[in-house]
């Protein structure tokens, strides 16, 4: 995939992570691919590769965005944007950030 991207008309930065294959009753091999973009998946943006039992590639089925191009570098902090969800969520109390359990002093049946 890596050197049909500029057949495709796709930027340096977009990769391609195979996602499913499966052979048809003809023995065409169909290969969905996704698009990723800087190691982020790119919404919608998807291949499918098709070759024949002979192993000739056949035209490409596209849904790709030709050139995301975006700054993948967050802008904001985590606590900000987990403050901002909460908020809009309505939960009161916020997060810690920490990770942690409370028991309610049973044991489960298992005994796990």
């Amino acid at each position: 995939m890596r050197a049909a991207k500029k057949e495709l008309g796709v930027i340096a930065e977009s990769d391609f992570e195979p996602i499913w294959s499966a052979v048809d009753q003809f023995g065409i091999t169909h290969v969905r691919f996704q698009q990723r973009y800087r190691d982020l998946k790119v919404w919608g943006g998807q291949l499918l590769s098709h070759m024949d039992a002979d192993k000739r590639l056949l035209p490409y089925t596209l849904a790709l965005h030709r050139s995301p191009a975006v700054d993948v570098n967050p802008r904001v902090s985590s606590g900000t944007v987990i403050l901002a969800a909460t908020r809009d969520a309505g939960i009161k109390g916020g997060f810690s950030g920490r990770r942690s359990c409370t028991s309610t002093g049973r044991t489960h049946p298992a005994g796990r």
